[in-house]
């Protein structure tokens, strides 16, 4: 496994060591409830997919398209 390699696997192990943020990134506008009682589903508002900030992208399980909007399944999961 080369240098490059591992950096990128640290650093996604990091992310999933650390719970996300989902109230930081609600009250943002980055991420809407798909409904009051859903943890794990949300609309993603952004323009582009480089827009999407990196621990969310990392955590994405699943992506659909709904009226228009994307919605993501996050894997909200922690490592220990």
């Amino acid at each position: 496994m080369d240098e490059q390699a591992q950096k990128e696997l640290q650093e996604s192990y990091e992310i999933y060591r650390t719970p996300l943020d989902v109230e930081k990134y609600v009250a943002q506008g980055v991420l809407v409830p798909y409904a009051k009682n859903s943890k794990t589903k949300f609309y993603i508002n952004v323009t582009s997919k480089d827009d999407i900030p990196k621990d969310i992208s990392a955590r994405v399980k699943s992506l659909e398209i709904s009226k228009n909007k994307l919605l993501v399944t996050l894997n909200l999961k922690l490592l220990k």
